[in-house]
């Protein structure tokens, strides 16, 4: 149609622009600059998160007068829809075993893909023919991801939502073309959509006129390449965390601005009591007590996770939440992403006649980058293995967890020096006055406190190692030595150059290549995949 080539060169011409620029960072950055934008006076649109509906309090059992204890439901779970995980089956078994997968952006997304895709390698040759049968993604009883893991992690949900659990699953994901350019340049992707003239200017009018921002954007672009979805759908069109299977468990880390603990995404309702507050209620922070001696401050009992809030604690439904919304609202890092604002619900008494509980809006919570609390993932199965602790040993067997942590970050707890603009009679600043030092301060404060957390969280490692009971596997980016300096340099986002996603396939071999410290005649993969392998003999599990 020689006419209609005039006026679709302009468009074509400026796509192939951007998607030249993919795999720089200047689109990416260019968009989040122009989307601070903001009108003084925005409308608020509904949040993302539905209440608990009548049939979903009665199905799983919740009542403001419930005590966790008593009136439990069946240990066997739904599938689909509202379902009360007591963790029953994993308190049956002897062995547990989890992965975490901490923030970094792109950075943690891609190292995780390069790892899992190593240790399945391993895991088939170790196996043979019998991987087949029992392939590794199906021997892994839960994730936990914060940031840019929750973005990989999703990704393994999605595979299984849809049933296609395999022996070749984790290479796929690390290899597939079509899976590489949604996590190595999701930034760029994002901001594709946000400049496409085709879409009328939508995303740049909501983001100057509503609360309607990059987290929103990115979301949905996420959403599109993962579950095939148009970006201009409702939420409740979305992929929700109900339509995930019981097993494996995900845990999606957030963080709450209003109790400042973790806000715990997962797909099934693992807190009961809802009566008065839960947010009011949080039981002790589990890092003090590690931090001294080590031990266990547990007074919580049956509680799961009693120190972190989940979205049934704000009187919300996980069977309808969406799965995009859950990993970026584990990534919403203050100054990049607004953070998500969620509803918060009360119980309250039913009309007359009606016996039914209902749920009415009782105000909104602040959901953040879960790094802000810890930026590892290891808090939320540390503390779940102490409350599986509380529980009966299986068959009179001591209880044991095998515990793989791939960790991104990058930054180093050394002395920096001063920059070389230090010696000049200027200083590069912000018409707001301080903005940049005070960015760059909290940034500084923010790594020293991880590193106090991640000192609780070895000290808890340690003594649970000395008492058998722990089996840990680190894959930890900071202890790589080839191209170190290149990895370091390696910024926090969303976009992804090949060859920096070279550089972590190999520095993902190297460490795991590394020999294992719990068996020094192993490799790290090794030894990991043998205690992998146990367990999944030992449980004969499908």
């Amino acid at each position: 149609m020689p006419t209609a080539m005039p006026q679709a060169w302009p468009t074509g011409v400026l796509m192939c622009l951007l998607a030249a620029l993919c795999g720089c960072r200047t689109v990416e950055r260019t968009m989040l600059g122009v989307s601070r934008i903001k009108s003084p006076l925005t409308v608020t649109l509904p949040a993302i998160n539905a209440p608990l509906s009548p049939a979903e309090l009665q199905a799983a059992h919740l009542s403001p007068s419930l005590t966790p204890d008593s009136n439990a439901p069946p240990a066997r779970l739904p599938s689909m829809g509202p379902r009360w995980d007591g963790f029953a089956d994993l308190s049956a078994q002897p062995v547990t075993v989890f992965i975490c997968v901490s923030g970094g952006g792109a950075r943690a997304t891609r190292l995780a893909a390069h790892t899992l895709a190593e240790l399945e390698r391993t895991y088939n040759a170790r196996l043979g023919p019998a991987a087949r049968a029992r392939p590794l993604v199906n021997q892994v009883d839960g994730w936990s991801s914060v940031s840019g893991g929750s973005v990989y992690t999703s990704y393994v949900a999605s595979l299984l939502a849809t049933g296609s659990a395999s022996e070749t699953n984790f290479t796929y994901l690390a290899t597939a073309d079509s899976i590489r350019w949604a996590t190595q340049r999701l930034g760029a992707l994002a901001a594709i959509f946000f400049f496409w003239p085709g879409n009328l200017g939508y995303a740049p009018v909501m983001q100057v006129l509503t609360e309607w921002d990059t987290l929103n954007l990115f979301a949905r672009t996420h959403a599109m390449f993962q579950e095939k979805r148009l970006p201009l759908l409702p939420a409740f069109k979305l992929r929700p965390l109900g339509a995930l299977p019981p097993r494996p468990l995900f845990f999606f880390n957030a963080t709450c601005l209003e109790t400042g603990r973790p806000l715990i995404f997962t797909q099934s309702l693992i807190h009961r009591d809802l009566g008065g507050d839960p947010l009011t209620r949080l039981a002790p922070d589990p890092l003090t007590g590690w931090a001294g001696a080590g031990h266990n401050p547990r007074t919580y009992g049956s509680i799961p996770l009693g120190y972190a809030s989940t979205l049934e604690d704000l009187g919300s439904s996980p069977s309808r939440f969406p799965v995009a919304y859950a990993v970026f609202g584990s990534a919403a890092f203050p100054g990049v992403f607004q953070p998500l604002l969620l509803d918060k619900y009360e119980l309250t008494a039913a009309p007359a006649g009606d016996t039914a509980l209902h749920c009415r809006r009782a105000g909104l919570v602040t959901i953040v980058d879960g790094g802000l609390y810890d930026n590892t993932g290891l808090v939320t199965v540390l503390d779940l293995f102490d409350y599986l602790n509380t529980q009966p040993p299986p068959g009179g067997q001591p209880r044991r967890l095998v515990l793989l942590s791939i960790d991104a970050s990058t930054d180093a707890d050394t002395y920096r020096g001063p920059t070389p603009a230090s010696p000049l009679p200027l200083h590069l600043d912000l018409p707001i006055r301080g903005l940049i030092p005070a960015v760059s301060t909290m940034l500084h404060y923010y790594n020293q406190q991880q590193f106090l957390v991640g000192a609780a969280i070895r000290q808890r490692l340690r003594v649970l190692q000395e008492r058998g009971a722990l089996e840990f596997f680190q894959v930890n980016l900071r202890e790589a030595a080839h191209n170190a300096e290149h990895l370091r340099r390696i910024p926090t986002d969303f976009v992804l150059t090949d060859r920096e996603d070279e550089w972590l396939r190999e520095a993902a071999l190297e460490l795991l290549s590394r020999q294992s410290r719990p068996a020094p005649n192993e490799t790290v993969a090794e030894a990991f995949v043998d205690a992998v392998r146990t367990h999944s003999e030992g449980q004969a599990r499908p």
